[in-house]
């Protein structure tokens, strides 16, 4: 798997006993805790190792995927995830653009490589996510430290 600066790290995932939902902790490939702090920079870093662990997860026949967000030391809206899951971003020369957030200010747009095995297509047509939080925004109603549910169904 890939750490946030793109070096190899160690990362795991769980399964419930279902065999059908992935636990995966963002923090395991693009972690906070695996840069020391001069090299923390969201311009350079990406989630393309949390991309890694879903497309694992996928591979071993999960169709819901559970995410905690918390401790990334990313900041590129998700866009190294997707890369990992097969989509490219160019900027508007069609450029394809390098991992890290600092991407984000040049994206014109994104496309989804034809790499994918027709099961693969089918379960990114139609997967089922649901993140964990662990943070407040001002105008929430809850202590820090309460987990906040976002469940969502993706489509393409």
């Amino acid at each position: 798997m890939q750490g946030p600066l793109g070096e190899v790290v160690t990362a795991k995932w769980g399964m419930l006993g279902d065999g059908m939902t992935a636990i995966i902790e963002m923090a395991e490939a693009p972690g906070i805790t695996l840069l020391p702090s001069h090299k923390l920079n969201p311009l350079k870093t990406s989630t393309y190792g949390t991309g890694q662990l879903i497309k694992s997860a996928m591979d071993k026949g999960c169709k819901k995927i559970t995410i905690g967000i918390g401790g990334s030391a990313t900041n590129d809206g998700g866009a190294g995830m997707a890369s990992a899951l097969g989509v490219k971003f160019f900027d508007k020369n069609e450029v394809e653009l390098e991992p890290g957030g600092g991407s984000l200010a040049v994206m014109y747009q994104g496309e989804i490589v034809e790499t994918f095995t027709h099961w693969e297509r089918e379960q990114l047509k139609h997967p089922y996510s649901q993140l964990l939080f662990d943070t407040m925004n001002k105008g929430q109603k809850i202590h820090r430290g309460w987990p906040i549910v976002s469940k969502s169904t993706l489509s393409m």
